[in-house]
């Protein structure tokens, strides 16, 4: 009986459907708004972004990124400009707020 009531928790949780299983695209040269996240995408979909500046990538990956699963950064080069393709597990189709940092005092 205490094992059918461990293995319980464990069959739901297999069982369970998961947004991974989807892949919501962005392509930053056509829609160059981050705020269609929230009109295609749901938590923990696969967020495939293409058209991002070499230097914006980091701050989407602040943002929108889930950070206790894979990120992959693909580098290209159009038109003698670098971008980079970006995809990982979506965190929120909301972006992470930024604190205000504040200096140690010493």
């Amino acid at each position: 009986m205490r094992l059918i009531l461990l293995l319980l928790p464990i069959t739901f949780f297999t069982e369970a459907k998961s947004d991974m299983d989807y892949i919501c695209y962005i392509n930053l040269g056509i829609d160059r708004d981050m705020e269609v996240i929230e009109q295609r995408c749901v938590r923990n979909n696969i967020l495939s972004i293409i058209g991002i500046y070499y230097t914006g990538t980091s701050d989407i990956i602040r943002k929108y990124c889930r950070f206790d699963r894979e990120i992959v950064i693909t580098e290209y080069e159009y038109d003698d400009i670098k971008f980079n393709q970006l995809d990982c597990v979506l965190y929120s189709v909301k972006p992470r707020y930024e604190k205000e940092w504040i200096p140690p005092s010493e």
